[in-house]
């Protein structure tokens, strides 16, 4: 009977350690900087977010054909690049979508960003130190083809140029954006700068759907790393965002990522 009475004992006490470190956490730490990323996210009452990432298409590489080249008697033969290239660098059959794996591990910070543990709990047991309170249900979505697929209510959060994202089209279209991408996605311009055209730059946008009623963020560089280092960015610096530009107001920033070293960067552009 002592020995039932201990183990009651034992889980009662865990049990008013979880509540007590629930209330102090929520009143004290979490609520107010929650209400500030929630707000500065557009996160509203449906409590979600869906993040689109870019769509590659993959196609097949043609056989060599021969044709009779304009002017001449003699064959050329061509072929037509494509295909998916496998770990050991042969050219496979597949074909279809394609995503980028590092936009995937980006959207995953941001389900990360509003997931959150309860403070000091992983010392107190294995099992309270588990527990983790998620109330923002984060998508991540590949892109459509055609606007009608976008979602239309809750925060999106577009990664990638228009080139393979459609997301990121509407925005730049439909929303106001004052960043814009050129036909070949090798260069992006600001309204009234000059274009950027150097691997190292990329952006963070902030826009607002006033007819869906939602934030948009649009997130982009000119090759890959510089999207996620941009998107990588936002995650580490919304507070300080959210300081300069409210919850209200649209903003863009341009960076500049240090090749050396993947910790600096340099802000080019803020307004």
């Amino acid at each position: 009977m002592t020995m039932l009475e201990n183990i009651l004992t034992n889980i009662v006490s865990d049990m008013i350690f979880l509540l007590l470190s629930v209330l102090t956490a929520c009143l004290v730490l979490i609520l107010p900087q929650r209400r500030k990323l929630l707000r500065f996210f557009g996160i509203k009452e449906q409590k979600r977010m869906v993040v689109y990432i870019s769509n590659l298409q993959i196609r097949p590489s043609s056989s060599s054909t021969q044709v009779v080249a304009s002017g001449t008697m003699a064959p050329v033969s061509y072929s037509t690049p494509g295909g998916a290239f496998g770990i050991d660098d042969t050219l496979c059959s597949y074909t279809g979508n394609a995503v980028v794996f590092s936009e995937i591990m980006a959207a995953n910070q941001y389900r990360d960003l509003f997931n959150f543990f309860i403070p000091s709990l992983s010392d107190k047991s294995n099992l309270l130190g588990t527990i983790l309170f998620s109330d923002v249900k984060v998508a991540t979505f590949i892109s459509p083809k055609i606007n009608e697929n976008i979602e239309s209510y809750g925060a999106i959060i577009a990664l990638g140029s228009p080139g393979y994202n459609a997301v990121s089209s509407y925005i730049e279209r439909e929303l106001q954006s004052q960043v814009t991408f050129s036909d070949e996605n090798d260069k992006f311009q600001v309204e009234g700068i000059p274009s950027f055209a150097d691997l190292n730059y990329g952006f963070v946008e902030r826009v607002f759907d006033k007819v869906n009623n939602r934030t948009c963020f649009y997130i982009a560089g000119l090759f890959e790393e510089s999207t996620i280092r941009a998107s990588q960015y936002l995650i580490a610096q919304w507070k300080n965002l959210q300081k300069r530009h409210g919850h209200d107001k649209p903003f863009v920033i341009v960076l500049k990522f240090d090749t050396m070293n993947k910790n600096n960067w340099t802000l080019v552009l803020e307004r």
